[in-house]
């Protein structure tokens, strides 16, 4: 059963992440094969890996999707401003429901292909 809700990635040194998702189990997948794939979509969360090896996922709690966002939100307005947050907008954003073109796909695939895969 997939669980949305807000959760906190703990990247080691104090720093941390904030996100939400409509699947925690699978965002949490992604976010580790990224890391480890070295393509993490943040430079930030890329570097705190890479210096401490730390990831620590906890969910924060869990919410409806149609309350993800502004429940993220209230999250970001607590601890945008403290140095040590990782995320990079002060806005939740979601691309919740966009359907990329086959072109653009395709694209994103071939920006891939080729690129070292962690043991």
């Amino acid at each position: 059963m997939r669980r949305s809700g807000i959760y906190r990635i703990e990247l080691g040194n104090g720093y941390f992440y904030i996100g939400s998702s409509v699947d925690l189990a699978k965002r949490e997948r992604e976010h580790r094969a990224d890391l480890r794939q070295g393509n993490h979509d943040n430079q930030v969360v890329q570097n705190c890996w890479n210096k401490y090896g730390v990831f620590g996922f906890a969910v924060l709690e869990y919410c409806e999707i149609p309350e993800l966002l502004l429940r993220e939100q209230l999250f970001l307005d607590i601890h945008f401003c403290d140095a040590k947050n990782a995320n990079l907008a002060p806005t939740a954003g979601s691309q919740l429901g966009l359907v990329h073109s086959a072109e653009s796909r395709a694209k994103m695939s071939a920006a891939k292909k080729g690129k070292p895969l962690s043991a």
